[in-house]
């Protein structure tokens, strides 16, 4: 089993997975949990111990009906 593989298969059973960035880009760690298993506990503590941004992937349609901007278009 390869690394895409192990880590969808963690993903799925709700185990979170490290992300590594190229060092070549920005040489970070991004932590990516299935929202269905976190709870407010969870985020406070990655909150805490963390820090950084929090983001919630989502549909075109759900950010269109909240008005929700691109977050490049916040940047640019």
């Amino acid at each position: 089993m390869g690394k895409v593989d192990e880590a969808i298969a963690a993903f799925c059973t709700g185990k979170p997975v490290c992300l590594f960035d190229s060092e070549y880009r920005e040489g970070e760690t991004d932590l990516l949990f299935p929202a269905a298993s976190v709870v407010p506990a969870m985020m406070r503590q990655l909150r805490q111990d963390c820090g950084g941004l929090l983001f919630l992937a989502i549909g075109d349609e759900v950010g269109e009906r909240f008005g929700l901007p691109w977050l490049q278009d916040l940047h640019t």
